[in-house]
């Protein structure tokens, strides 16, 4: 039995290891890419907020500070939050005349799809680079970045990104095994992802480093096809909407996204549990 366990470990080591040399998230495939030759589209950075005015305080800066040689916006919808949300956001505006905040008074429903949805529907620009309020942008370059395939190709219509975690400053859990798990199982998701995408199959994306046309959205009919559940504003999103010949994929590592891993094995339970239960949603093949 112990012999035919560690055989059929091995090949699976054997499995993985090649994968990931022929993934696209091996360095050797990822290369960074010369700048942007022309003007590149108007874009609306958008991310919802509900009680996150420490994250917004911390992290808000960096979006808001992005170098783009065309006109953006950074909306922020905040989604009836109680706390110091509000006040964070109105000194940070003055700094930062492209901030645009939209104020939702009461909680409609679980989750962010409404409050999201209000903010793509009020959204300036038709291309749309969504993040979470406890991102880190890797670069200043983020948003050029992520919107280049947009403007080398106008068939594209979805950009994948990669959502990183960690590399935020000191953390409990930095360096234990709850640590080195979230960030495997972050880069063994990405990889699957990435990898079907670039077959041709594109099935999710995640909403912490996600950019699409604003058009794509109202052509599926919003979140109306599950918007009775709490999650899949990204991936159901992408699943019901990507396809071989209109998405792409963002691994120049100047458009990363990270955040902070979860400080316990409860949260992060809680938090794939809710990832995974948009999977039975997704196309049968």
């Amino acid at each position: 039995f112990f012999a035919f366990v560690f055989a059929l470990f091995t090949v699976a080591v054997l499995i993985s290891t090649v994968w990931y040399a022929l993934s696209p998230l091996h360095p050797l495939v990822s290369q960074a890419r010369n700048p942007l030759l022309g003007k590149p589209p108007g874009c609306t950075i958008l991310l919802c907020a509900r009680n996150e005015a420490d994250n917004l305080r911390r992290f808000l800066p960096f979006v808001l500070s992005q170098k783009y040689a065309a006109p953006f916006e950074v909306l922020v919808v905040n989604d009836a939050s109680d706390d110091d949300t509000s006040n964070v956001l109105i000194l940070l505006q003055k700094n930062y005349p492209h901030l645009r905040v939209l104020s939702i008074r009461e909680k409609k429903s679980p989750g962010k799809k409404y409050a999201l949805a209000q903010g793509i529907e009020s959204a300036t620009y038709d291309i749309l680079l969504c993040t979470d309020a406890d991102c880190q942008p890797a670069s200043v370059h983020w948003l050029e970045t992520m919107v280049r395939p947009f403007f080398e190709n106008p068939q594209i219509d979805i950009v994948l990104g990669y959502a990183a975690v960690g590399r935020l400053g000191p953390a409990p859990t930095r360096g234990t095994l709850l640590n080195r798990w979230i960030r495997f199982e972050t880069v063994h998701t990405a990889q699957t992802y990435f990898s079907f995408a670039r077959a041709g199959l594109p099935y999710m994306g995640v909403g912490r480093n996600l950019a699409w046309r604003k058009h794509l959205w109202a052509q599926v009919g919003g979140f109306a096809a599950h918007a009775h559940l709490p999650s899949g504003d990204d991936d159901l999103f992408v699943s019901a909407s990507a396809s071989s010949q209109n998405t792409s994929i963002c691994l120049d590592s100047r458009a990363f996204v990270f955040s902070e891993e979860k400080k316990s094995w409860s949260e992060w339970y809680a938090q794939k549990h809710r990832h995974l239960s948009t999977g039975a949603f997704y196309r049968p093949k």
